[in-house]
């Protein structure tokens, strides 16, 4: 694998909904996790189209997915 996009989304009717509007929900952080543990994934990519937070809560975002990354040896 190359790249890991990741995303948040809204609920609706038990299944979440990608439509690139929300801060990324945990269970897509917990599956980040999973897959890095397993896969050499060489980059990620953060899809955040519509409801654009402050620029400060995007590079939280990012900081969280590269702790994840590091935790699991990736992106030195």
């Amino acid at each position: 694998m190359v790249q890991l996009h990741f995303v948040g989304g809204h609920w609706h009717d038990g299944v979440l909904i990608d439509s690139h509007s929300q801060p990324t929900p945990v269970e897509v952080w917990q599956l980040m996790d999973e897959v890095l543990a397993k896969i050499p994934v060489k980059g990620i990519v953060l899809e955040r189209d519509e409801n654009l937070p402050p620029f400060a809560e995007v590079i939280g975002e990012l900081q969280q997915a590269r702790q994840i990354g590091r935790s699991h040896g990736r992106w030195g």
